[in-house]
Order: structure tokens, then C-alpha cells, then sequence
């Protein structure tokens, strides 16, 4: 069984100064955006110029930068990660 590629999550702190990088240096694409007034966060979802077309129809694979509008509590990790394993096609089925 293989693994799909979903999206890696890297938590930022300046979203202006990030998506210069992502984009204006790495030459990835911003997908899709939304802000959540309540939860007080801002998602951006970036994909390869190769992978925008799947990243739109499949929401994969994407890189999802996370901006959190009020300084963190607590220390957590800035990085993660998801996968799901893939389904072999059955015998005769491609």
C-alpha cells in the first residue's frame, strides 16, 4: 500500500512576509484563502505550479501556511504533516 501526499501545515507569523516567500521566491501558487473571525486565524493554501489543477479538484497537495492573529500561549510545533494510505486498484481494474 502506498501513500498520497496530502498537505504539510507551517505555522507563520508574518503572513505578508511568508506568502513573499512561498510565492515571489518558491514560485508556488495561492489556491485558496479564508479568514475565521472567531477562531481569529487565517489559512492559506499554496501549491506547485505543476499541482494547481489537482490541488483545486482534490485539495492536494498543498502546502496550508497557518497565521494565527494573536500571539500563542503556549509552545506548540510550527510544522506538520498528513497522508492517507492509498487503495490498490483490484486485479483487472486500473
Amino acid at each position: 500500500m502506498g501513500m498520497h501526499y496530502l498537505h504539510t501545515m507551517v505555522r507563520v507569523t508574518d503572513i505578508e512576509q511568508s506568502l513573499d516567500f512561498f510565492c515571489n521566491k518558491l514560485g508556488m501558487v495561492q489556491i485558496s484563502r479564508s479568514e475565521n473571525e472567531k477562531g481569529r486565524y487565517t489559512l492559506v493554501f499554496l501549491a506547485a505550479t505543476d499541482d494547481v489543477e489537482r490541488a483545486r479538484s482534490a485539495k492536494a497537495p498543498v502546502v496550508e501556511l497557518t497565521y494565527n492573529w494573536d500571539p500563542p500561549t503556549t509552545s506548540r510545533s510550527s510544522f506538520s504533516r498528513r497522508a492517507r494510505p492509498s487503495r490498490a486498484p483490484s486485479p483487472g481494474h486500473r
